[in-house]
C-alpha cells in the first residue's frame, strides 16, 4: 500500500489505517536509516541488518492486523446473512 493512499484512508480515522500509517512512516524511517548506515562505515552491513530487522517485524504485524481484519470483517458478514435468513 503506497504512502499516499494511506493518508488517502487515514481521513476515516480507523485505528487499522492509522496503525498502517503508522507502520509506513517507520519503514520508510527504517529504510532511510539503513541507507545512511550503509553509507557511513564499512561495517554497516550488518548494522542495517539489525535496522532491517524492526523494519520487517513492522510489516508482518500489518499484514497480521490486515489479516485479522479481513477474517473478522467475513465472519460478520456470514453471522449477517446467517441471522437474516433465521429472520426471515
Amino acid at each position: 500500500m503506497s504512502l499516499l493512499s494511506l493518508l488517502a484512508t487515514t481521513a476515516s480515522s480507523t485505528p487499522l489505517a492509522v496503525f498502517a500509517l503508522h507502520a509506513e512512516l517507520a519503514l520508510a524511517a527504517a529504510a532511510v536509516l539503513a541507507l545512511l548506515l550503509l553509507l557511513a562505515a564499512p561495517f554497516a552491513q550488518s548494522a542495517a541488518l539489525l535496522v532491517a530487522l524492526p523494519a520487517l517485524i513492522a510489516r508482518v504485524a500489518l499484514f497480521v492486523a490486515l489479516l485479522a481484519e479481513s477474517i473478522l470483517a467475513g465472519l460478520l458478514a456470514v453471522a449477517g446473512v446467517l441471522l437474516a435468513e433465521l429472520l426471515s
